[in-house]
Protein backbone atom coordinates (compact mmCIF):
# COMPACT_ATOMS: atom_id res chain seq x y z
CA UNK A 1 0.00 0.00 0.00
CA UNK A 2 2.90 2.36 0.68
CA UNK A 3 4.42 3.67 -2.53
CA UNK A 4 8.13 3.94 -1.69
CA UNK A 5 8.67 6.15 -4.73
CA UNK A 6 6.36 8.85 -3.40
CA UNK A 7 6.95 11.12 -0.44
CA UNK A 8 3.90 11.28 1.80
CA UNK A 9 2.27 14.16 3.64
CA UNK A 10 3.02 14.25 7.35
CA UNK A 11 0.94 15.19 10.37
CA UNK A 12 2.85 16.32 13.44
CA UNK A 13 1.05 15.73 16.71
CA UNK A 14 2.61 18.60 18.55
CA UNK A 15 3.81 18.46 22.13
CA UNK A 16 3.70 22.14 22.95
CA UNK A 17 3.99 21.71 26.71
CA UNK A 18 7.19 19.72 26.94
CA UNK A 19 6.88 18.49 30.50
CA UNK A 20 4.62 15.55 29.69
CA UNK A 21 5.59 12.38 27.83
CA UNK A 22 2.86 12.99 25.27
CA UNK A 23 4.20 10.50 22.66
CA UNK A 24 3.67 7.71 25.20
CA UNK A 25 0.00 8.52 25.73
CA UNK A 26 -2.30 5.94 24.16
CA UNK A 27 -4.51 8.58 22.57
CA UNK A 28 -1.52 10.02 20.69
CA UNK A 29 -0.63 6.53 19.49
CA UNK A 30 -4.23 6.04 18.36
CA UNK A 31 -4.36 9.37 16.50
CA UNK A 32 -1.08 8.51 14.80
CA UNK A 33 -2.36 5.07 13.78
CA UNK A 34 -5.55 6.59 12.36
CA UNK A 35 -3.50 9.11 10.38
CA UNK A 36 -1.21 6.40 9.02
CA UNK A 37 -4.21 4.27 8.07
CA UNK A 38 -5.32 7.18 5.91
CA UNK A 39 -2.09 7.27 3.90
CA UNK A 40 -0.11 9.91 5.75
CA UNK A 41 2.94 9.81 7.94
CA UNK A 42 2.15 10.51 11.59
CA UNK A 43 4.74 11.85 13.96
CA UNK A 44 4.52 12.40 17.69
CA UNK A 45 7.50 14.05 19.31
CA UNK A 46 8.77 14.91 22.74
CA UNK A 47 9.72 18.50 23.31
CA UNK A 48 11.52 20.02 26.25
CA UNK A 49 9.79 22.20 28.82
CA UNK A 50 10.46 25.85 28.02
CA UNK A 51 11.90 24.99 24.61
CA UNK A 52 8.83 23.74 22.78
CA UNK A 53 8.96 26.32 19.98
CA UNK A 54 12.66 25.67 19.37
CA UNK A 55 12.08 21.93 19.41
CA UNK A 56 9.20 22.13 16.92
CA UNK A 57 11.19 24.42 14.63
CA UNK A 58 14.18 22.06 14.82
CA UNK A 59 11.90 19.14 13.98
CA UNK A 60 10.44 20.97 10.99
CA UNK A 61 13.91 21.86 9.75
CA UNK A 62 15.07 18.26 10.14
CA UNK A 63 12.05 16.87 8.29
CA UNK A 64 12.51 19.27 5.42
CA UNK A 65 16.27 18.74 5.21
CA UNK A 66 15.97 14.93 5.25
CA UNK A 67 12.65 14.65 3.40
CA UNK A 68 13.94 12.38 0.64
CA UNK A 69 15.41 9.75 2.95
CA UNK A 70 12.41 9.98 5.32
CA UNK A 71 9.93 9.85 2.39
CA UNK A 72 8.24 13.01 3.71
CA UNK A 73 6.57 15.52 1.41
CA UNK A 74 8.42 18.55 2.78
CA UNK A 75 5.86 20.92 1.29
CA UNK A 76 2.79 19.15 2.64
CA UNK A 77 2.95 19.24 6.44
CA UNK A 78 0.06 19.51 8.90
CA UNK A 79 0.10 20.17 12.63
CA UNK A 80 -2.41 18.80 15.13
CA UNK A 81 -2.72 20.53 18.50
CA UNK A 82 -4.98 20.44 21.51
CA UNK A 83 -5.36 22.13 24.85
CA UNK A 84 -2.17 23.74 26.19
CA UNK A 85 -0.19 22.34 23.22
CA UNK A 86 -1.92 24.85 20.97
CA UNK A 87 0.25 28.00 21.27
CA UNK A 88 3.44 26.31 20.05
CA UNK A 89 1.82 24.58 17.07
CA UNK A 90 -0.31 27.58 16.16
CA UNK A 91 2.71 29.90 16.23
CA UNK A 92 4.52 27.69 13.71
CA UNK A 93 1.52 27.09 11.43
CA UNK A 94 0.51 30.76 11.43
CA UNK A 95 4.02 31.92 10.47
CA UNK A 96 3.92 33.28 6.89
CA UNK A 97 7.48 31.99 6.35
CA UNK A 98 6.30 28.42 6.98
CA UNK A 99 3.99 28.07 3.99
CA UNK A 100 5.02 24.41 3.78
CA UNK A 101 2.65 23.87 6.70
CA UNK A 102 -0.62 23.48 4.85
CA UNK A 103 -3.07 22.76 7.66
CA UNK A 104 -3.66 22.81 11.39
CA UNK A 105 -6.26 21.08 13.52
CA UNK A 106 -6.97 22.76 16.85
CA UNK A 107 -8.97 20.75 19.38
CA UNK A 108 -10.20 22.63 22.48
CA UNK A 109 -7.20 24.88 22.12
CA UNK A 110 -5.89 27.34 24.63
CA UNK A 111 -4.96 30.59 22.95
CA UNK A 112 -3.57 33.86 24.27
CA UNK A 113 -5.19 37.08 23.00
CA UNK A 114 -2.19 38.16 20.90
CA UNK A 115 -2.21 34.76 19.12
CA UNK A 116 -5.81 34.93 17.95
CA UNK A 117 -4.98 36.67 14.68
CA UNK A 118 -4.73 34.64 11.46
CA UNK A 119 -1.72 35.75 9.42
CA UNK A 120 -1.99 33.17 6.63
CA UNK A 121 -4.97 33.02 4.30
CA UNK A 122 -3.50 29.94 2.58
CA UNK A 123 -3.62 27.82 5.75
CA UNK A 124 -6.42 25.28 6.18
CA UNK A 125 -7.68 25.51 9.78
CA UNK A 126 -9.96 23.16 11.69
CA UNK A 127 -11.19 24.31 15.10
CA UNK A 128 -13.09 21.95 17.40
CA UNK A 129 -14.80 23.49 20.43
CA UNK A 130 -15.94 21.47 23.43
CA UNK A 131 -19.10 23.11 24.72
CA UNK A 132 -18.57 22.02 28.33
CA UNK A 133 -14.99 23.29 28.42
CA UNK A 134 -13.99 26.23 30.62
CA UNK A 135 -15.39 29.65 29.84
CA UNK A 136 -11.90 31.10 29.23
CA UNK A 137 -10.93 28.45 26.68
CA UNK A 138 -14.22 28.74 24.79
CA UNK A 139 -14.21 32.55 24.88
CA UNK A 140 -10.70 32.44 23.39
CA UNK A 141 -11.76 30.06 20.63
CA UNK A 142 -14.78 32.22 19.85
CA UNK A 143 -12.57 35.31 19.55
CA UNK A 144 -10.15 33.30 17.39
CA UNK A 145 -13.03 32.28 15.10
CA UNK A 146 -14.31 35.83 14.86
CA UNK A 147 -10.85 37.03 13.83
CA UNK A 148 -10.46 34.15 11.36
CA UNK A 149 -13.77 35.00 9.71
CA UNK A 150 -12.87 38.70 9.53
CA UNK A 151 -9.59 37.71 7.87
CA UNK A 152 -11.49 35.54 5.37
CA UNK A 153 -9.36 32.59 6.44
CA UNK A 154 -9.94 29.00 5.36
CA UNK A 155 -11.47 27.76 8.58
CA UNK A 156 -13.86 24.99 9.52
CA UNK A 157 -15.50 25.11 12.93
CA UNK A 158 -17.00 22.13 14.73
CA UNK A 159 -18.93 22.78 17.89
CA UNK A 160 -19.49 19.79 20.15
CA UNK A 161 -21.96 21.16 22.73
CA UNK A 162 -21.88 18.05 24.96
CA UNK A 163 -18.09 17.74 24.84
CA UNK A 164 -15.87 18.30 27.82
CA UNK A 165 -12.20 19.25 27.63
CA UNK A 166 -10.31 16.31 26.11
CA UNK A 167 -13.59 14.62 25.14
CA UNK A 168 -11.80 12.53 22.53
CA UNK A 169 -9.66 10.93 25.21
CA UNK A 170 -12.00 10.71 28.16
CA UNK A 171 -15.44 9.98 26.68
Amino acid sequence: WFDKKRNLPIVIFNNGVGSMQVPDWQIYKDWAALTAANGMIALTHQSRFGKTENDLNDLLEHLRKHSEELKVDKDNIAVWVCSANTPTGWSAANDPDKDFIKAIAIYYGVTRPKERIVKRKDLEILVVRAGLDSHNINAGLEEFMQNALQADAHVEFINYPEGQHAFDGVD
